[in-house]
């Protein structure tokens, strides 16, 4: 699947928590909110795992995640992507870490999740909170209208109405207590996929553990660029 070039701009540009070096720290306010206490084995659910599958280490943040045997990590352009096929297309996972955000500025930000309006239909937040480790989960459902129809062999013609669907991890590092922010960005996906791969995507994702000896270096990841 080839990421449409607008969809891959706004992908990378979004953020809407704390530890986002782009745009103002301040949650959505509104859409609905599901606050959930996640499963004990490290896996955030109990949606199976794909067959044939794998654990591997990722790249640019200490999680690993189960992913079918085919799946791989590549850089674009400076991007981190984890990659590979579902059963109805192509998947790309940006793979991201954000700048760390202290506990009483988290807590201020997530509180505004768990209290959040339900008046968006367009857009979906689930928090789900073990200890001190926290997941975002945001889903927003982009306008269709002047975006041109999207041909993908495998799931054939779709109505340009792209899903915004970005994991965000939140991890309180013991020597600062401040929190690691790490993220996970699917990109690119339409309405239609989304439907179709929903939950084989939801047990991959789910699958991911936090381990911070674990990260892969065998792949070069680029320096961020200096801020004079």
């Amino acid at each position: 699947m080839r990421t449409p070039p607008l969809i891959v701009a706004a992908a990378i540009a979004l953020c809407v928590l704390p530890g986002c070096d782009d745009v103002p720290q301040t949650a959505p306010t509104t859409g609905p909110v599901v606050v959930s206490q996640p499963s004990p084995a490290g896996a955030m659910s109990n949606i199976p795992s794909p067959s044939k599958s794998k654990r591997v280490p990722l790249i640019e943040i200490p999680f690993t995640v189960e992913v079918p045997e085919n799946w791989d990590h590549t850089v674009d352009t400076g991007v981190m992507l984890l990659k590979g096929r579902t059963p109805s297309g192509e998947v790309e996972i940006m793979l991201k870490t954000r700048r760390s955000v202290k506990p009483d500025t988290l807590e201020k930000e997530l509180d505004v999740v768990r209290k959040a309006g339900t008046t968006d239909p367009n857009r979906v937040l689930r928090l789900e909170e073990k200890g001190t480790f926290k997941r975002l989960e945001q889903i927003e459902i982009e306008s269709s209208q002047g975006v041109d129809v999207v041909q993908d062999p495998a799931i054939g013609p779709s109505a340009a109405r792209f899903y915004r669907w970005i994991y965000y991890f939140y991890v309180q590092n013991p020597a600062s207590i401040d929190f690691n922010v790490y993220e996970m960005n699917i990109l690119g996906i339409t309405e239609e996929h989304y439907k179709k791969d929903e939950q084989f995507i939801r047990s991959i994702i789910n699958s991911a553990t936090y381990e911070p000896s674990a990260v892969d270096t065998s792949i070069p990841v680029p320096s961020e660029p200096k801020v004079n």
